[in-house]
């Protein structure tokens, strides 16, 4: 099995923007069809650590990815990830990965 990869600039957490470019990875990659499918997206959840310091995965990154699987008829998207610090579900949320999850329904 073989991936592409994509690397796609994106100067500032503006989901708006996030989301613009990560509409584009199925014309540049060989991106899933996700259709109806269960989901698992695993941020980079390395400790609770709050989103302007750059430990984790940035909450707007996962936003817009999470959107663009629903765009694209993901049936349930799953968020998952052991930080290597602390727990996951305070990690999560002080790392504003829970309130997505919650704000999304994933």
């Amino acid at each position: 099995m073989t991936a592409s990869v994509a690397l796609l600039e994106c100067r500032e957490y503006d989901r708006d923007l996030i989301l613009k470019q990560l509409r584009r990875l199925p014309e540049l990659t060989d991106f899933p069809d996700v259709a109806g499918k269960r989901v698992l997206v695993k941020p980079n959840l390395l400790s609770g650590s709050a989103p302007e310091k750059a430990v984790t995965t940035h909450p707007r990154i996962l936003a817009a990815l999470i959107q663009l699987l629903q765009e694209r008829g993901a049936g349930k998207i799953v968020v998952g990830d052991s930080p290597g610090i602390g727990a996951a579900l305070p990690a999560a949320r002080k790392a504003g990965l829970y309130q997505i999850c919650e704000e999304t329904g994933a």
